[in-house]
């Protein structure tokens, strides 16, 4: 959970002269979390053999089905 003092250090150095060439970048308040997990997302390390087929074969129709609407 993100405390308020958190967010006004983050606005703090957001409006600060040192900010002027930050842009595009997304700023993480979650303790490290993310450094300690990447990407992925919890629920998933709980996915069995057949939940794992199940997303590669939604994404391997996905990526057909935009191969298939290229022209070269």
């Amino acid at each position: 959970m993100v405390e308020m003092h958190e967010l006004c250090n983050l606005a703090v150095l957001l409006m600060g002269p040192g900010a002027e060439y930050i842009n595009g970048q997304t700023i993480a308040i979650d303790g490290a979390a993310f450094l300690g997990g990447g990407q992925m997302r919890p629920e998933l390390f709980s996915w069995d053999d057949a939940e794992w087929a199940q997303a590669r074969q939604s994404i391997r129709a996905v990526n057909d089905r935009d191969r298939a609407q290229r022209t070269t």
